[in-house]
């Protein structure tokens, strides 16, 4: 059974009118967003307006059979954009919890 998975977003203060590059993977599912997916690994690069558009229609869906915990992990880097330092990245994970054990 597919859940959507609400309240992901992100920001960057820096990236203007640049684009930000998004990768969201699970071990023990996949994951899908509006026209992508579903994969165990969905990538996408776009602007910040937009992958949150995209964050919106987040969606898990646990393997068939699959009982357990599983992580949804978030990828953002900002590839550079006008900040200094060059293309930075930050990763989340978020617990999931698939059934009842």
């Amino acid at each position: 059974m597919s859940k959507l998975i609400s309240g992901v977003s992100v920001y960057d203060a820096d990236v203007g009118a640049g684009s930000l590059k998004m990768t969201l993977s699970a071990l023990h599912g996949t994951v899908s967003v509006t026209g992508l997916g579903p994969s165990t690994d969905v990538s996408f690069t776009d602007t910040l307006a937009q992958v949150n558009t995209l964050l919106g229609s987040l969606t898990y869906t646990p393997f068939n059979g699959y009982w357990g915990p599983d992580w949804l992990t978030i990828t953002a880097n900002d590839q550079g954009n006008s900040g200094s330092g060059g293309a930075l990245s930050t990763t989340k994970k978020i617990s999931l919890r698939v059934g009842n054990y």
